[in-house]
């Protein structure tokens, strides 16, 4: 039985290895020499397909083995896009020059023949190209910074979940500087923290995306970084601070520079906008300091004409230039203000940006009333001034008032208040015969941008009227008999060179003296020993009256009235 299945066997492969010589189909199943896919691998993403893609794939087919491939856009290779179109070759490799479209799915089959022209079964995969990578803007490939927080610049892409940004001494990228993630909509980026000075640094970027990304890193670009001064720190004035001066001097540490490197200038901005970016805003260039200054503990800019006209440089961070023919600062007005220091090697930082509060403007004295060396006529006088035009600044109607006997205002104090409105009237009476100093300054201590310089000062003089007189009868609430009664009272005195005029008198049944007076100012007593005067109208009926009186100079001065007093009729 052994014997007779061995020769059985034996003649099977006889048979068939004689088909085979003579072209009969081979007895090896297709399926066991489909090719397999190494690049692109099944599913894979491919990050390098432009300008092509080189298929390749297993050698199943052997020695003398051939053949074909098909690359299409859809799983059922109804559009076939590339490939042999039937004609089968004998590499296991396919370079197709395509436009390949990023983040599309693509789909490509292959299938071998054997020697002898037995065709294997068709192998199918797929792959999907990725997001494209980004072109690098800036810094410039080669180029050597300016200052070491440079701006990394790249073309957007659309599609783009986000971007990875690396910096590297190498251009391997095995030593970082930093690595960052980006959103999608960011086509720049400047570090938080200065880049190490002086050095070749590396830089690329590739594009992110959840399912084609992420993409291939773009090109590799270098720069040199900058070696540059150090960071000025300012001094004065105190950021925060208000400041009545309006030409302010600037003052800051001078800088300390590298070996090897030659001072430039300072580089000094001012601007309404603390981005120093708005377009509207007020902003002032200046490069003129040239002098390092290194034996003084300062350097000092004065804002004048001539800087204030300079233009502003092209890249400047002063977008426009609106400074110019303004000799001084806008009162009322938030400046904010920085310095560099510019040298051969490079740009320092900025200095911390400070703030300067520019204080209410001075109130004009020439708008005073009373103006300077007047002399009053009465110690209740009103006093008025006109408020400063302020420009784009804020405007108050708060003002400090004080009027003091000593013209450096530390001495002998009248008025010292802070109110509303421009003007003041007295609600006692000056002294007399004195010589008093008064000056006005806007806004207040406690407000935002304080209380502005003082203006000048005008001096002026009190009025010296006569004593004032004390009435004596009727005696107060008395009956009088008549309707024209007789009014007494001392009489005034006169100060030293001035000369008596008259006396005043008010008769009313009004005791607040509001209401018209039945006799008003009563003129015809103009002898000062005359120290009664009897009524030559009667009096319009029975009842109360009040009457007063008050002497009168001819500065012309009055005193003040008298004691009020009243009689019955």
């Amino acid at each position: 039985m052994k014997i007779l299945k061995l020769f059985v066997l034996s003649v099977a492969i006889l048979m068939t290895t004689v088909g085979a010589s003579h072209g009969a189909p081979a007895s090896i199943t297709p399926a066991t020499f489909r090719p397999g896919a190494t690049n692109p691998t099944n599913g894979s993403l491919v990050t390098a397909y432009t300008p092509a893609i080189t298929f390749t794939w297993t050698a199943s087919g052997g020695t003398g083995g051939k053949y074909n491939i098909d690359i299409a856009t859809d799983a059922a290779f109804s559009t076939i896009i590339g490939g042999t179109f039937g004609t089968p070759i004998s590499s296991n490799s396919f370079h197709f020059v395509y436009a390949f479209t990023p983040t599309t799915y693509y789909y490509w089959e292959v299938q071998a023949y054997d020697v002898h022209s037995v065709a294997s079964g068709w192998s199918k995969f797929s792959f999907r190209t990725s997001v494209q990578n980004p072109t690098l803007l800036g810094p410039a490939n080669g180029s050597t910074l300016n200052n070491n927080l440079p701006q990394f610049s790249w073309s957007s892409v659309v599609g783009a979940s986000g971007y990875t940004l690396e910096v590297a001494r190498s251009d391997l990228f095995n030593l970082i500087v930093f690595k960052v993630n980006l959103p999608y909509t960011s086509t720049t980026y400047t570090p938080t923290t200065d880049l190490p000075a002086n050095m070749i640094l590396y830089w690329r970027i590739q594009t992110l995306n959840s399912a084609f990304g992420p993409s291939a890193w773009s090109s590799i670009w270098s720069f040199t970084t900058a070696n540059p001064p150090t960071i000025p720190t300012s001094l004065l004035p105190l950021t925060g601070k208000v400041d009545n001066d309006f030409t302010p001097g600037l003052f800051w540490q001078a800088v300390a520079l590298p070996g090897g490197t030659t001072f430039s200038d300072y580089r000094v901005q001012m601007s309404t906008d603390k981005t120093f970016q708005a377009p509207t805003a007020l902003c002032f260039n200046d490069t003129s300091i040239t002098s390092l200054n290194p034996t003084l503990p300062a350097t000092k800019l004065e804002l004048d004409v001539q800087n204030a006209a300079l233009p502003v440089p092209p890249g400047t961070d002063c977008p426009t230039f609106s400074y110019g023919g303004i000799t001084s600062l806008q009162p009322a007005t938030t400046y904010y203000w920085r310095v560099r220091a510019e040298s051969t090697g490079g740009w320092s930082d900025w200095s911390t940006i400070n703030t300067l509060l520019m204080s209410y403007p001075q109130v004009d004295y020439t708008t005073f009333s009373p103006a300077n060396l007047t002399s009053l006529t009465t110690n209740l006088q009103q006093f008025s001034w006109h408020r400063p035009i302020i420009g784009t600044g804020v405007l108050t109607n708060v003002f400090a008032l004080q009027i003091f006997g000593s013209p450096d205002f530390r001495n002998n104090g009248v008025v010292n208040i802070t109110k509303n409105g421009a003007g003041y009237i007295p609600v006692t009476p000056f002294p007399a015969c004195a010589t008093l100093y008064w000056r006005v300054s806007e806004g207040s201590y406690n407000s935002t941008y304080g209380s502005g310089p003082w203006s000048n000062s005008a001096k002026i003089f009190t009025a010296c009227p006569p004593g004032v007189p004390a009435p004596i009868s009727p005696k107060l609430g008395a009956t009088v008999p008549t309707a024209m009664p007789t009014l007494a009272w001392r009489t005034s005195t006169v100060p030293f060179g001035y000369i008596f005029t008259h006396y005043e008198i008010e008769i009313t049944p009004d005791k607040s003296f509001v209401y018209l007076p039945l006799w008003g100012d009563i003129t015809s007593i103009t002898h000062q020993p005359t120290s009664s005067f009897t009524l030559i109208t009667a009096l319009p009926g029975h009842g109360t009256y009040y009457w007063r009186m008050r002497a009168c100079d001819s500065q012309p001065s009055c005193s003040a009235w008298s004691t009020a007093f009243y009689f019955k009729y």
